[in-house]
């Protein structure tokens, strides 16, 4: 496991897994809304929930920062744009809400079954 791509697709997996388990239902996986992605789309409760994962190893995040920090303002109003436009075309499908979830992988294992650690953040942000 050694490409940026790899551990990110390893990422984006692990939190759909934390997601279903914790009662979301994946709507989809890698949106694409002209040059905007948004990595999963999910629904829970009354909220169609769009969700930016960032996945670095835990040495990593020592060294760079907390991997939410990756989420600039750029990041957000191209994931705001992907999401509008997902909403226009599903019209009623839910109170949108943005989130952003760190998966934190393990050092030194190659391919990693497991995260180290999942954190959630409902809600991390919002159209200004």
């Amino acid at each position: 496991m050694s490409t940026t791509r790899q551990i990110g697709d390893l990422g984006e997996q692990m939190a759909a897994d934390y997601l279903t388990r914790q009662g979301y239902t994946i709507i989809a996986r890698n949106y694409y809304a002209a040059h905007n992605e948004i990595d999963i789309i999910a629904r829970y409760e009354a909220y169609i929930c769009f969700v930016e994962v960032k996945t670095r190893r835990t040495s990593e995040a020592a060294k760079y920062g907390r991997p939410a920090a990756a989420v600039s303002y750029t990041k957000q109003k191209r994931l705001i744009a992907a999401a509008e436009k997902y909403l226009r075309q599903n019209p009623g499908c839910g109170q949108p809400r943005l989130d952003v979830i760190e998966v934190y992988l393990p050092d030194g294992i190659p391919e990693p079954e497991r995260a180290e650690r999942i954190v959630h953040m409902p809600g991390a942000f919002y159209r200004r």
